[in-house]
Parts: structure tokens; C-alpha cells; sequence
């Protein structure tokens, strides 16, 4: 299935970027009125934000001084730093603005952003970028090779997280309507296929666990309706892996089983 935001269509490179200090959260999106940020929804056993004491509702709204309108900008600014380095964390608390400084610590897992570039285009865009757990060579080669792209465990690190409990209210009340949706086989062993059609607009692809805990992201910013890709849940192990769909304020929910 054609798609711009799949990668089977051209050769591409890939850059891998991986972060060594961590704030030390679990933050879900948070927009209200003027207000955006990534909320503090839980913290990791060593947490840099704890210490500094954060608390969770807390919404990071910058970085020294760099404005953090979400979970993945939130990586992105701490990613430029390293262990032991203090970061000027601004957040809101009860709707008031507040600043800490916090002493990163080493991230107990490593998160990474993976960038896909054509190989014949010189470009700092990259045509698809994603984020994942401990992305290695041997994944880098499948991802090459086969278009396919590993799964796996996230233990310690900043990631987002999302309330995936089925008694969700709002998410019930917000359901996502796609297309030809697909995920396949269900329940799965190794590789499972996820293909769906829907309006192109910008489209926000999750894998959590069940947990909430997020095990891949990828923001479709130029989503052309159409989605394709395979993941192999191998190094996953047993368990629930919840795909989540986000477009236009919408989300469409789906339980893969891992056997």
C-alpha cells in the first residue's frame, strides 16, 4: 500500500538517536487555552523531578527557557544534556506558573528517536521519524531489510503515557472511525501487520502497554489516509499491546494479544 509516511517505497538511511539523561516522568499531553505542555502523570524510581519536588499533575511548560509543547519536545530538549547537568524546569501547578532546577539523572532504558532519510535527497528533514525502546543494529537491519519495525520492553526512562483503562469515558465518547482497519493475526506470536484507511489529516500512531506506557510513537504530520506497517512483537515477550489512533481530537483503541 503506497504511503509517504511508509518507508517501502524509496531507500533510505537511518539516523538513530538515543538520550542518556532523564528528567525522570511519564507525561500525557496537555492543552488548554493558551496553556500547553506535557503533564507529570507518574515518575521513574530515580527521578530528577521528584527530587526536585515535582508532583504529578504538574505541566512542564519549558526547558531552560525553550517553550515544551509536548511529550516528544519535552525528549527533545532533555536529550541535549548530559547526567549530572541542571536543567530550569518551568511547569504550572493549580493553573500557577512555578520554576525548579533539576539534576538529570542517567536513564535507566534507553529511548530512542529513529529518523528515516531517502537516500538520495540531502535533507535535516527526515521522510518518517518515530520513537522506540532499544532500538539496536539487529533491529536497524530488519527495519532495512524488511520494512519491519521491533518492539520491545521499555524498563526506566521519560516516555509518555496514556490512560488506557476500557472504562475510559472520554475516550469512549471520542471514538475514532477508521477504515478497512486491520490488525493481523490477532493474537500474535511474531510479527503482526496494522493497515487502516482514513481522511488525511494529522495522525498520531501509539503502541502502549497495558500500563499506558508507551512503546512507539509516530506523528503523521502529512498523513495521506492511508497507513501500512509491520511490527515484530518477537522481543516483546507475552503480554497486551494496545494500539491507540489519534486525528482531529478523536481516538480509535485496539488490544493486541502477545502470546
Amino acid at each position: 500500500m503506497g504511503n509517504e509516511n511508509c518507508p517501502n517505497d524509496f531507500d533510505f538511511d537511518i539516523k538513530v538517536r538515543q538520550k542518556d539523561a532523564c528528567l525522570g516522568v511519564y507525561t500525557s499531553a496537555f492543552g488548554e487555552g493558551d496553556a500547553k505542555g506535557a503533564r507529570i502523570s507518574e515518575f521513574t524510581k530515580e527521578s530528577a523531578a521528584q527530587e526536585a519536588q515535582m508532583s504529578s499533575g504538574d505541566v512542564i511548560t519549558a526547558v531552560n527557557q525553550v517553550r515544551v509543547n509536548s511529550h516528544d519536545q519535552l525528549w527533545d530538549e532533555i536529550a541535549k544534556y548530559k547526567v549530572g547537568e541542571q536543567v530550569a524546569v518551568e511547569f504550572l501547578r493549580d493553573n500557577q506558573p512555578r520554576q525548579i532546577q533539576a539534576t538529570l539523572k542517567a536513564c535507566r532504558d534507553n529511548s530512542n528517536r529513529v529518523m528515516m532519510f531517502k537516500s538520495d535527497e540531502i535533507s535535516d528533514e527526515p521522510n518518517r521519524e518515530f520513537m522506540l525502546w532499544n532500538f539496536d543494529e539487529k533491529d536497524q537491519d530488519q527495519l532495512r531489510e524488511n520494512r519491519i519495525i521491533t518492539i520491545h520492553r521499555g524498563a526506566e526512562g521519560d516516555a509518555a503515557k496514556i490512560n488506557t483503562a476500557p472504562q475510559n469515558t472520554d475516550i469512549q465518547d471520542r471514538s475514532l472511525r477508521l477504515e478497512n482497519f486491520r490488525a493481523y493475526p490477532n493474537p500474535a506470536q511474531g510479527q503482526v501487520t496494522v493497515e487502516f484507511h482514513s481522511e488525511p489529516l494529522p495522525t498520531i500512531v501509539s503502541l502502549l502497554d497495558i500500563s499506558g506506557r508507551q512503546l512507539f510513537r509516530e506523528e503523521l504530520n502529512a498523513f495521506n489516509g492511508d497507513y501500512f506497517q509491520q511490527f515484530d512483537l518477537s522481543e516483546y515477550a507475552k503480554g497486551t499491546v494496545v494500539l491507540f489512533v489519534q486525528q482531529n481530537g478523536k481516538v480509535f483503541t485496539e488490544q493486541i494479544i502477545v502470546n
